[in-house]
Formats: structure tokens, C-alpha cells, sequence
């Protein structure tokens, strides 16, 4: 399964061990942990920041965005970002099933937005999460310790 093919499938699929979606999340996972590690350690320019945050979405991030370290993603690749997009420090996208900031987005400290949800009725296998995803936040300041968790706006 490539990522563009786990993109789809979190749209409505279950995530169960081992799967090949499963696998991808992990590598991808992976990868997202090696680039913010990069982002978050010393002090880095603006342009430095937008090409590790374009190498960690797999788009290209306009030069506009503005971030405060550190930030922290479990996966990255499903990270949309819009133009004039501002992430203050110790953010947490939890992006597996997608999450895109739209355009003139201001983010506060510690905000964390999570897209997999647990569900109750699966709570005996833990193994299993729901993607879920959010849709595009505009103009809008996302208060600091905010908590966004699996619901649309």
C-alpha cells in the first residue's frame, strides 16, 4: 500500500495490526519522527523550517508559514497547510487520517488535534482504531492546551 493509497483508505477504513495499512502508518511514522526531530532541534531560519515542514507533508509548504518549535506529528504526509499558517510552540497533529490548516490559520501553543479515534465498542481489541478526519480551519485562533479531537467544525 503506498501513502496515497493509505490516505483513501482512512477515510473510512478500520486500521487493524499488521495490516498493510498498519505498516504504512508505521513507516511513515517513522520518518515523521526523524524530520521532527531535525525541525525541533537548534535554532533553524524560516526557510529551513518550510522546506523540513514540505519534506514532512510531502507538499510543498508555501513560504509564508511560520512555526515555533518544537512540533510534534505521528505520521506528517497527511498534513495539508495553507498560506499566512502560523503554529506556535509545542503543537501535536496526530494527522494518520488527515488534517488540513486552511489558509490565514493561527495556532497556540500546545494545541493538539487527533485524528484517530478509539472506538468504545471496540475497546477490547485495542488494535483497532477509526480514522476520522478534520476539515479545513480558517481564520481562526486555536487557543493553547486546546484539545481538537475527532469531531468536524
Amino acid at each position: 500500500m503506498t501513502v496515497n493509497e493509505y490516505k483513501e483508505f482512512v477515510k473510512g477504513g478500520y486500521i487493524t495490526a499488521g495490516s498493510d495499512a498498519h505498516l504504512v502508518m508505521h513507516k511513515a511514522s517513522y520518518q515523521a519522527r526523524k524530520i521532527t526531530a531535525k525541525i525541533n532541534s537548534g535554532a533553524k531560519s524560516n526557510k529551513k523550517i518550510v522546506r523540513l515542514m514540505s519534506k514532512l507533508t510531502g507538499e510543498k509548504v508555501d513560504d509564508s508559514f511560520r512555526l515555533f518549535p518544537p512540533i510534534y506529528t505521528d505520521f506528517g504526509k497527511n498534513l495539508t497547510i495553507g498560506k499566512n499558517v502560523f503554529i506556535n510552540g509545542g503543537c501535536v497533529f496526530q494527522d494518520q487520517a488527515g488534517i488540513t490548516i486552511g489558509d490565514n490559520c493561527l495556532i497556540g501553543h500546545q494545541v493538539v488535534f487527533a485524528t484517530l479515534n478509539h472506538d468504545e465498542v471496540k475497546a477490547a481489541c485495542q488494535h483497532v482504531r477509526k480514522a476520522n478526519s478534520f476539515k479545513k480551519w480558517r481564520l481562526d485562533w486555536h487557543k493553547s492546551r486546546n484539545f481538537r479531537r475527532c469531531y468536524h467544525r
